[in-house]
């Protein structure tokens, strides 16, 4: 609701001085103008136009979006519908929001341009902090096919505790699975693209992007796979190895996640790893490990099962994973 302001209305133009409203338990102010206001009062099918400063000192996002219980792969979850962007507004917002709520995310001291253009919402600039980290990100929210509605963004993190990650973000758990077990600090660039289902989850098979993940330092704890790897080339320090400056290629293409061949000092052991991933659990990795006496020459080990089921084949004998 509007609770006050001051407006100019004039044949080509609606000059906002500073309108104050409210949504629930979010308030915010506007300033700008509105043009064609009149055409689109008069025909449903003209564009509306506007070039706004928005504020908000707390906006819970969640109070537009209408919730409801949907099931995905047997489990009950409470999720957000998809909204949809009506395709002859065209606003452009300066925003700036101290304190902004969506799902159970808190967002600080967000700054960036928000455009509302053709049935697509596009952040532009936009950066913020949360989970105790530095976001950057651009891209789109399509809604122009109204049952098929897609995104495309781009993500700069620096710092994010991997564990809050994990937790914070479905795709990051359906992307790197491995962060369930994993125990420090990333920073990351990163595109993905695909499509939205009703509840906004990815469409896990559309997905499809790539970037790079630099981890400074974590732990491994926990992770079957080490386990496994420890208890077949009877070394403890394999169990819950420890990372340390690691640069990571990865890709995403229809629902597969590819990690370039890299190389890293794995508990004290050299290290070459490259493989890929299925979004829905699969994985098939190939891991060269120099251990001792034979350091120079690496022992190939191939990886392929499930992160809950792995499966672990000494020497060469394995398919491509490529």
């Amino acid at each position: 609701k509007v609770r006050h302001g001051h407006l100019l209305f004039t044949n080509e133009k609606i000059h906002l001085d500073t309108l104050y409203g409210s949504i629930g338990e979010s308030s915010f102010s506007l300033k700008g103008h509105l043009t064609n206001y009149l055409a689109y009062v008069l025909h449903n099918e003209e564009e509306i136009r506007g070039d706004l400063e928005f504020q908000s000192e707390y906006f819970n996002l969640n109070e537009l979006m209408r919730s409801e219980k949907l099931t995905r792969n047997d489990t009950a979850h409470h999720h957000l519908e998809k909204f949809d962007i009506p395709k002859n507004i065209n606003f452009t917002f300066d925003a700036e929001i101290s304190n902004l709520i969506y799902k159970e995310l808190i967002i600080l001291d967000l700054r960036g341009e928000v455009v509302l253009n053709d049935g697509i919402l596009s952040l532009k600039e936009t950066d913020f902090h949360s989970l105790d980290a530095h976001f950057r990100i651009a891209g789109d929210y399509d809604t122009r096919d109204v049952h098929h509605p897609r995104f495309d963004l781009a993500v700069n993190v620096e710092d994010l505790d991997i564990g809050k990650a994990h937790a914070a973000f479905a795709t990051v758990q359906a992307v790197a699975p491995a962060s369930e077990h994993t125990y420090g600090v990333f920073s990351v660039d990163y595109s993905l693209k695909g499509e939205l289902l009703p509840n906004m989850f990815p469409v896990l098979s559309s997905l499809q992007g790539g970037g790079t993940i630099r981890i400074r330092e974590a732990t491994i704890n926990g992770m079957k796979l080490f386990h496994h790897i420890s208890g077949l080339t009877k070394k403890e320090s394999l169990r819950n190895p420890e990372l340390k400056d690691l640069v990571i290629q990865t890709s995403v293409e229809n629902g597969t996640v590819f990690v370039k061949p890299f190389s890293m000092n794995l508990a004290g052991f050299a290290t070459d790893i490259e493989g890929k991933h299925e979004l829905t659990g699969t994985m098939n990795y190939v891991l060269k490990i120099g251990l001792p006496p034979f350091e120079v020459v690496k022992i190939p080990m191939h990886v392929s099962g499930t992160y809950d089921k792995p499966k672990i084949h000494l020497g060469k004998g394995h398919e491509s994973t490529f």
